[in-house]
């Protein structure tokens, strides 16, 4: 049955009950609703208006709604969640800034791709501002068939041929990363050379690691822990620097050098050394060498240390700035200053003690003439040598020596027999160069008679030379004189003189006492006698007077002639002289003060 409404001018609206109709009784609402509403029953019979939240229709939209059940099993359109035939998107109002994700499957030219969202604010190429975007390009055999990008930059990257790149737009390698990697342990897995590339870590050979920069190698690690840098040989030790440097052109200049340690430190009383430790722990210095920075520019000292005991490294040698060298000490005075404290008395006992003695050097020659020596050279060739040689005989027996280079050849000055204590000078004189020194010889037995007291035991004086006899009187006189030498020979304070003279007139006869003068000393404290011997002619005794004889007085440099008339004691020294005469082969000595 039906319920038709005809129109006013035509057609009609008909309501019909189904074939098999309930008492159902349904009540209109009193008004006309709005537009586009429905009516809905509340189950009871009575009817209402309502919005249309069905899901039936979702059009007028860009990007289709996906309708979704809700509720008792209505429809209602997700306006968050839409599919426009290409895109699947997710962009719930959570925080007004439309975050959420989008799929997109490839179509063949394009890749598939998953991107979540940040912002909403892609650019161009639909990333800008994604905080993940992924690609899948299964079209890809070499170009990329997964990618990871983020916030406008490319994150993770594989190729179609497996390369794998972290941050690259293209991946160089099986892996490649921009930026840096952290790991607990890298394992290269096989053997190879150096890649062209700026820098790289590879495998040279079986356990080794080679590092190389601008496609070569340059530090390699063996298989036994040896390292080589310039070189792949493992010859040497545990470290081998091998490059073609010379600091000859200039030492200055780090450059020139295979090895160079470095201190930031700019103070001047800093310290940068290389330390020894000869132990399984590390817990002591057994030896170091230090540079001890003194001035600007790394000026300083060199300095050699060692421990006699563990933890009390102490220095031992330094080698300053200006070339001096200390043993034993910081601050060496002179090209070599050895300083060492031996709180040993001498004697001839300590002496020969090795540990007493500052040097040794030691020539372990088995030749029974094996000599150790050192050499002095001054200017240009200025060459002497000292040294000591093994007497062949005798182990303990040994000559030191004094030697040069002459233009002649090679000559051995004097030599000290260490075991006769006997001093050879070869060539030249014992020169005794300060007045008042000589030889002494007090080791010797002095005299023990009654009545002799010993003075002196020193030889400081020996002198030879010649004098000019000069016949004259203690008032005046003159004589013309035909020559005569004298000569003498001072030992000590001993003076022997010699002479003969002659004389061929007499200018002027002499006045006062006949005196000889000219001697080379004067005469000291105590008046001595004089012969004149037996071949004097020109010169007589006066009458009474028998002896003709000289006499020196104390302080003076003459003779007095005299004579005397034998055991009465008199004598005059106004003996007569002749206008010619001579006085042949006196010899007299007197003793100086």
């Amino acid at each position: 049955m039906a319920l038709r409404l005809r129109g006013a001018t035509s057609g009609y609206i008909e309501l019909k009950a189904p074939a098999s109709a309930g008492d159902n009784t349904l009540t209109l609402p009193v008004n006309n609703g709005s537009a586009n509403q429905l009516l809905k029953t509340d189950g009871s019979g009575n009817l209402s208006w309502t919005n249309d939240n069905s899901g039936v229709s979702l059009s007028g939209s860009t990007n289709n709604t996906i309708a979704t059940v809700t509720g008792a099993n209505a429809l209602v359109g997700e306006a968050n969640l839409t599919f426009d035939g290409t895109k699947l998107s997710l962009t719930p109002p959570k925080n007004g800034n439309n975050d959420g994700f989008e799929i997109v499957p490839a179509n063949g030219t394009t890749a598939s791709s998953f991107k979540v969202l940040s912002n909403n604010n892609a650019g161009a190429d639909g990333r800008n501002g994604c905080a993940t975007f992924i690609d899948v390009n299964y079209y890809a055999t070499s170009s990329t068939v997964l990618n990871v990008a983020g916030r406008g930059i490319d994150l993770f990257r594989i190729t179609g041929g497996g390369d794998v790149c972290v941050g690259a737009v293209a991946p160089g390698e099986k892996l490649d990363v921009v930026g840096n990697a952290r790991a607990n342990t890298f394992i290269l897995r096989a053997n190879g050379s150096a890649p062209t590339a700026d820098a790289s870590i590879f495998r040279a050979a079986d356990n080794t690691l080679a590092f190389a920069t601008a496609n070569t190698e340059r530090l390699r690690i063996h298989s036994d822990g040896k390292v080589s840098i310039g070189s792949t040989e493992t010859s040497t030790g545990g470290l081998l620097i091998d490059k073609d440097l010379t600091a000859e052109s200039d030492l200055g200049d780090p450059n020139n050098y295979h090895l160079v340690v470095r201190s930031q430190s700019n103070t001047n009383t800093s310290k940068l050394g290389i330390g020894f430790v000869n132990t399984t722990d590390d817990t002591s210095i057994g030896a170091s060498i230090l540079h001890c920075r003194t001035g600007g520019g790394s000026v300083g000292d060199l300095a050699f240390c060692t421990s006699p005991t563990s933890g009390t490294t102490t220095e031992r040698l330094r080698i300053q700035s200006d070339g001096y060298v200390g043993i034993g000490t910081t601050s060496p005075a002179v090209s070599l200053e050895v300083e060492k404290t031996i709180d040993v008395a001498w004697s001839a006992a300590n002496s020969v003690v090795v540990a007493n003695n500052l040097l040794r050097l030691e020539n372990p020659s088995t030749n029974n003439s094996a000599f150790a020596g050192m050499q002095f050279r001054t200017g240009d060739g200025g060459d002497a040598h000292f040294g000591t040689y093994q007497n062949a005989s005798t182990a303990n027996d040994c000559t030191f020596y004094w030697s040069n280079q002459t233009d002649s050849g090679a000559k051995t000055l004097a030599t000290l027999d260490t075991a006769s204590g006997d001093l050879t000078i070869n060539d030249g004189d014992l020169v005794i160069g300060t007045a008042g020194h000589g030889i002494d010889f007090s080791a010797q037995t002095a005299t023990s008679e009654s009545g002799a007291t010993t003075s002196s035991e020193l030889l400081d004086h020996y002198e030879e030379g010649t004098w000019t006899p000069v016949l004259t009187g203690s008032s005046g006189g003159s004589y013309t004189m035909n020559g005569g030498t004298g000569n003498y020979i001072r030992v000590g304070k001993s003076v022997t003189i010699s002479f003969t003279l002659s004389w061929s007139a007499a200018a002027t006869a002499y006045s006062g006492t006949l005196t000889l003068q000219g001697l080379p000393f004067s005469n000291g404290s105590t008046r001595c006698a004089i012969a004149l011997g037996p071949h004097t002619s020109g010169i007589y005794a006066p009458s009474g007077y028998t002896h003709l004889s000289g006499v020196c007085d104390p302080t003076q440099a003459s003779i007095y002639l005299t004579a005397s008339d034998g055991e009465n004691g008199g004598y005059t020294h106004s003996p007569t002289v002749a206008s010619s005469g001579s006085i042949y082969g006196v010899t007299a000595t007197y003793l100086l003060n």
